[in-house]
């Protein structure tokens, strides 16, 4: 057991991370993907979409907010 957190993944290590088995790694990746640097949205933007659809509600509570960073009509809801 250890006493400190984990690290933030880097970006690339998220995206690797999107399909990860341990819920743990997915959930740090959809909240590092959330700030990606600009050569690095579009890949992270991609990651994010298919976090939301994790079986995990905290991984896909975790990349919807982090999605409100890469805004774009084809995240708007249909009513």
């Amino acid at each position: 057991m250890s006493l400190l957190p984990p690290l933030k993944p880097t970006v690339e290590a998220a995206l690797r991370d999107v399909h990860a088995k341990g819920r743990d790694f997915r959930l740090a990746a959809a909240v590092a993907l959330g700030d990606a640097p600009d050569s690095k949205k579009d890949d992270a933007r991609r990651g994010l979409l298919k976090l939301v659809q994790d079986s995990d509600p905290l991984v896909r509570r975790a990349a919807l907010r982090s999605l409100g960073a890469y805004p774009g009509p084809d995240l708007l809801i249909d009513a």
